[in-house]
């Protein structure tokens, strides 16, 4: 009897763990989403744009009667939608695709300036419950609309737009030129009590600041990040671009950071890893001395909010190779390097400062000043009574940078140029 029963358990264990899933879906009923827009609509409160591979769309032919718009660039599909809320945005694109609409490999979430302005936290907070929805994709502002920013998101110099679209993105810990912020960054600074949010500033960009007409001598110098995105001077390459930065107040967008600024902003925030700074030659007023600089160690923040009214001590440690230097002049030698490390060190302090006073301005404590305050209070009740975000724009901020040239690069000296005096 005892075998006939363990028997009877054995087939009954045997034939639920073996068995296949019944609720399973295969990877061939899913449509993935690479990128999602969102913008303000024109026939409902929001316009939900995804883009998504057109081998894995397989639209309808009767998409236009859903209510639904579809557009195809290469092998590139965008549907967009205008509804009242996210998810039954997706079940109406879902009615005019022979797939699921799914986000588990989704890297961009790009919300339109205007939304932004208005206010994008109902949308962050509203769509995180779902279980394909990844907290890790990437988040950012456009200029302009969403669904122009998408359309003109296709992938170069690699046949994958999600690998383009990373590579894009990162390309920022080379530069420090945009941030780069994460769905769980922006939900987690939002519900912060001493901190504020960023996100990386996009726009397409047509080319048509890049001109070839007009005489060099008329146009000064100017600083390579001193753009807003949409507004670099180049041609060719990807048809949209990453630079500068969107800061919010809470889940609004109150102003912006240029590409100069924002390598500020990330070097406080122990952000930055590398970029190339070019500063006036200290002794040739119409040459420049190109530096790598880079962080020497995290800076160092204290906050004292005993007085009347918050002091911050900021200490900066930075470091840089000599990358070029466009004069003769040999400022690898020890009499002059110091004088290109004080112009070097004044040029970033007064960098620094003009973007703490740009923060200070809008309000928002995106230098993350209110995360060394928590150590004064004993509770996070007490914390949240005291409101820092209410205080950080009474803030008086001392900045001090600490500054060295580490290494000369591939040249020893440098020798001077020698002319016959006939065309010189």
């Amino acid at each position: 009897m005892r075998k006939i029963i363990a028997i009877a358990l054995i087939c009954i264990m045997s034939a639920s763990t073996l068995s296949g899933c019944f609720d399973s879906s295969e990877v061939t009923e899913y449509a993935f989403a690479y990128s999602i827009g969102l913008e303000k609509g024109v026939k409902d409160k929001l316009r939900l744009t995804v883009q998504l591979s057109s081998s894995n769309a397989q639209l309808k032919s009767n998409s236009e009667d859903t209510g639904v718009s579809s557009k195809q660039k290469g092998n590139i599909v965008l549907i967009s939608v205008d509804c009242p809320v996210f998810f039954i945005g997706v079940n109406m694109i879902n009615s005019c695709i022979s797939r699921q609409l799914t986000f588990n490999h989704t890297m961009f979430m790009v919300f339109s300036e205007d939304l932004a302005k208005e206010g994008i936290d109902s949308y962050i907070n509203g769509i995180i419950r779902k279980r394909d929805v990844r907290r890790d994709m990437y988040c950012l502002v456009t200029k302009g609309s969403a669904l122009d920013f998408l359309e003109n998101n296709s992938p170069a110099l690699t046949p994958s737009l999600s690998k383009m679209e990373e590579g894009l993105l990162f390309q920022s810990k080379k530069t420090g030129f945009y941030p780069i912020t994460t769905y769980r960054n922006a939900i987690d600074e939002m519900k912060s009590p001493v901190e504020q949010t960023i996100l990386p500033l996009g726009s397409p960009n047509s080319g048509k600041n890049f001109s070839s007409n007009g005489n060099i001598n008329d146009i000064h110098f100017r600083n390579g990040g001193a753009y807003y995105a949409g507004e670099l001077p180049r041609k060719g390459g990807l048809d949209i671009e990453l630079f500068g930065t969107a800061v919010f107040d809470g889940g609004k967008m109150v102003g912006e950071l240029t590409g100069d600024e924002t390598r500020a902003l990330l070097i406080i925030r122990n952000e930055f890893e590398k970029g190339f700074f070019f500063f006036q030659d200290p002794l040739e007023e119409e040459k420049f001395v190109i530096l790598e600089v880079m962080p020497q160690k995290a800076p160092k923040i204290k906050v004292n909010i005993k007085g009347s009214k918050p002091v911050v001590d900021l200490d900066i440690f930075l470091e840089a190779n000599i990358a070029s230097i466009q004069s003769t002049i040999d400022y690898d030698s020890k009499d002059l390097k110091p004088m290109l490390e004080a112009t070097a060190k004044r040029s970033i302090e007064n960098q620094l400062k003009k973007t703490i006073e740009k923060c200070i301005v809008f309000k928002s404590d995106v230098l993350r000043f209110g995360t060394y305050v928590a150590k004064d209070f004993s509770t996070i009740q007490e914390l949240e009574a005291y409101n820092w975000l209410k205080h950080f724009k009474d803030c008086e901020v001392h900045t001090k940078v600490d500054f060295i040239i580490r290494r000369n690069g591939t040249k020893i000296y440098n020798s001077e140029v020698f002319y016959s005096g006939e065309n010189h």
